[in-house]
């Protein structure tokens, strides 16, 4: 059976599969995709039940970003974490980047 995961983080016994992702800073968040692409394949595919979490590093950002299945599992193809407040002010259903935070930048 083939693995979609890129590592697995052990803390203490519980394993969590972990997908790497690139992130792009657009409009004060830090989007990734929450699928691939493999092969002669153009159909996305989900990580749905493969993963535990998305390791998510953002060059523009400095940062590296530990996001877990569930919060991002109704996002659709691309998951975004805000990196500055939204400016219609809406804080709702609003995933900060600073809640997810793994690397510090320096």
């Amino acid at each position: 059976m083939a693995t979609r995961y890129d590592l697995v983080i052990d803390d203490d016994g519980r394993f969590t599969r972990v997908q790497c992702k690139m992130g792009i800073l657009r409009c004060g968040r830090v989007e990734f995709r929450t699928y691939s692409v493999s092969g002669h394949r153009t159909a996305r595919v989900n990580y749905r039940g493969q993963i535990d979490a998305f390791g998510v590093y953002c060059p523009e950002t400095g940062e590296a970003y530990l996001v877990p299945m569930e919060a991002v599992a109704n996002c659709g193809a691309v998951a975004s974490l805000r990196v500055a407040p939204a400016k219609n002010g809406q804080s709702e259903r609003v995933r900060m980047a600073v809640d997810y935070v793994i690397f510090p930048a320096r």
